[in-house]
């Protein structure tokens, strides 16, 4: 059996058998592979630590008829404060969700592993795990090629905001145009696509946008925005990648329960009180 050798992080893991696990990783150099890990459930077992969701490690496969085989692991990150903080864990695992609904299997994309590492750390150590959260779907959507133009509405091209702009002023994001919409064509209350921001919203997107995958150190001291801001933001880039994967994150309620309590789910429109 040819072998291989990977560092990849753990998307998911689904046991099989009595003993085993089927395990989902992510790869820098072979994107998405899913292997199955013999014995790894049994006490002994040299492979359980490695094969935890959300492990980055250095795995060592070996082609197999149906499955690739987990023949030796080596933990490199176990992101150990993501396990202390049920709130940041459930974060982590909505990015390694998402994530997993934009690839294929081994199709190498370096920069999302890239991504996704990064967004890991950034969960353990960012003052607001919601902005962590934000700044992770907008460099997902940027690397899958349908990051939103944030910065000139995509019907006319005018720069938002304008220059006399208000605090007031109320802007969209389109999930179906893929942008910013300015005051004149944004319409969240008669068009369903038109996903609602205010002005401390657009610029909150629009500051965490600017963010690369070199300011993951500035992102984690970004401070927490209004429930408001943070609510509109999360709304429309949740719409958003709902759009692109057409369907829902199976994770994204948990998250939210914790990282957003009292927040009204994504259908409620929460625009409402903001926006009327």
């Amino acid at each position: 059996m040819a072998q291989y050798n990977v560092t990849g992080i753990v998307l998911r893991r689904v046991p099989y058998g009595e003993t085993d696990n089927i395990i989902t990783l992510y790869t820098r150099e072979r994107g998405r592979v899913s292997a199955i890990a013999k014995g790894a459930r049994k006490p002994i077992s040299r492979l359980a630590g490695a094969c935890e969701t959300l492990t980055c490690g250095r795995y060592n496969l070996a082609g197999g008829k149906s499955l690739d085989i987990v023949t030796q692991a080596e933990v490199k990150d176990a992101f150990p404060s993501l396990r202390k903080d049920l709130s940041r864990l459930a974060g982590a695992q909505y990015l390694a969700e998402a994530l997993n609904h934009f690839v294929v299997e081994e199709d190498a994309h370096p920069d999302l592993f890239t991504l996704l590492r990064a967004g890991l750390l950034l969960m353990e150590r960012a003052d607001d795990p919601q902005t962590a959260v934000r700044w992770y779907e907008l460099r997902l959507l940027e690397l899958a090629g349908y990051g939103p133009d944030l910065c000139s509405c995509v019907i006319c091209g005018e720069t938002v905001p304008r220059d006399n702009a208000s605090q007031t002023d109320i802007y969209a994001l389109s999930v179906a145009n893929g942008g910013a919409l300015c005051t004149d064509h944004a319409n969240p209350n008669g068009y369903e696509d038109h996903a609602a921001l205010t002005f401390d919203a657009l610029d909150y997107l629009q500051h965490l946008n600017a963010h690369g995958l070199e300011h993951i150190r500035a992102v984690a001291k970004i401070p927490s925005p209004s429930e408001a801001t943070a609510g509109l933001a999360r709304m429309a880039l949740r719409r958003t990648i709902r759009w692109r994967i057409d369907g829902d994150l199976r994770s994204a309620p948990f998250m939210d329960s914790l990282l957003s309590p009292g927040r009204p789910p994504d259908e409620t429109s929460p625009h409402q009180s903001t926006v009327a």
